[in-house]
């Protein structure tokens, strides 16, 4: 019998009803063969029987597949607490009990456990988002600290709302423009993107780290804000922009080699000093020609190292 071409195609479902008229009331085999008519050469040659179910129903009037099973025969009846077994049933009964009682105490622990681990992490969660809450006040309480700190308000009226006219360049951390405050003080206002990969620590961390630095070859830090999801830094202005806009597709006069050679010398020593300098020593990088700003007497300073 060729399945396959019998149902139409591979996948397909059919089934068969057969009637066998037995003979005699001994055991008898059935055999079944499916498989492809290899005479009609298909193209599926070489398939296999997967699965077959075979349903028997045994008539004793008729002697034939045609019937229903005769009833079962009754079981004997057994004695539940047979004799010489004292308490048997009492003991099969505690079993169950037992393995019940263990399955609960197991639950019981392990639901103990989760609650007690829940309650620490959110015990430890909480210091820690009160450490964040508390960490601005505390970090620029001392009178030594060199940070300022400004208020939203101020920084958009020192860049006019942040006015794309005072763009001075976009970077992964967020947008630089050019700004004023203090009623004449030219600044670069860096605001953070949202999108960017920067957290609330790691800004606390440049604020904490820059706020103690000073060097005549590093640009300083002036002054932060971190309100209303904003995170601002306010440092000083480079008048001459970046060395890249110096040396690179630019319209601007070349610049001399003693010059160029005044630049490398005041990056290097920038570096320097963020590697020796520092009570913790500082690793920038990211030296390029874009991250090296010139002052308006083309000194070179160094920006933008990255915190983690």
């Amino acid at each position: 019998m060729d399945v396959i071409r019998w149902s139409g195609g591979i996948g397909m479902a059919t089934y068969a009803d057969y009637l066998i008229v037995t003979v005699g009331s001994g055991q008898m085999d059935l055999w079944v063969a499916l498989h492809p008519d290899l005479s009609s050469k298909p193209q599926y040659y070489d398939a296999i029987l997967n699965g077959l179910e075979v349903f028997k129903l045994w008539d004793i009037g008729k002697k034939n597949l045609a019937g229903l099973n005769p009833p079962l025969p009754p079981q004997p009846k057994t004695d539940v607490n047979p004799k010489g077994v004292s308490g048997g049933g009492k003991l099969k009964a505690a079993v169950p009990a037992a393995i019940c009682a263990v399955v609960v105490l197991i639950t019981a622990c392990f639901c103990v456990c989760i609650i007690c681990r829940r309650k620490k992490v959110a015990k430890h969660s909480g210091k820690t988002d009160k450490k964040c809450l508390t960490y601005q006040t505390e970090l620029y309480k001392s009178p030594s600290n060199l940070c300022r700190n400004f208020t939203f308000h101020e920084m958009q009226i020192a860049t006019s709302s942040f006015d794309e006219t005072l763009l001075l360049g976009r970077g992964g951390f967020g947008d630089v423009y050019r700004g004023e405050i203090d009623n004449g003080t030219t600044v670069a206002i860096k605001r953070s993107n949202p999108l960017s990969l920067q957290g609330v620590r790691e800004f606390q961390t440049e604020i904490e780290t820059l706020s103690k630095v000073r060097h005549g070859h590093l640009v300083s830090l002036i002054g932060y804000c971190q309100e209303k999801n904003e995170m601002i830094l306010v440092y000083e202005y480079m008048a001459r922009g970046t060395l890249r806009e110096h040396l690179y597709s630019t319209k601007r006069p070349p610049l001399p080699w003693k010059e160029r050679l005044k630049i490398c010398i005041g990056a290097a020593r920038g570096l320097y000093y963020l590697h020796t300098g520092p009570k913790e020593t500082i690793i920038h990088r990211d030296v390029k020609t874009a991250n090296i700003l010139l002052d308006d007497k083309c000194h070179a300073r160094n920006f933008y190292p990255k915190f983690q």
